[in-house]
């Protein structure tokens, strides 16, 4: 069984230089609102942020990217599958 790889919302306020993880652009904006952040939940979900996509004004840096878990330490390998004890 492949291991999931969860997606996450890194967030840099360059204000006070505090760095903030997210699961989700919502779960960002529930938090932050978009006088700190210098735009709104909706020009971010239309500006199409990516894993190669960063967004950056005065006020912030917004990354997405993924978060690559440890292999699950019950996974055993046979015959080249994985499978779970």
């Amino acid at each position: 069984m492949a291991q999931r790889e969860n997606k996450v919302i890194y967030l840099y306020l360059k204000a006070d230089g505090s760095r903030h993880f997210f699961g989700c652009l919502a779960s960002l904006f529930e938090k932050f609102d978009s006088k700190t952040l210098g735009i709104t939940y909706g020009s971010l979900r239309n500006f199409g942020l990516s894993e190669n996509k960063l967004y950056e004004n005065a006020k912030c840096i917004i990354v997405k990217g993924t978060v690559i878990p440890m292999p699950n330490s019950r996974t055993t390998t046979k015959n080249g599958k994985d499978e779970v004890e």
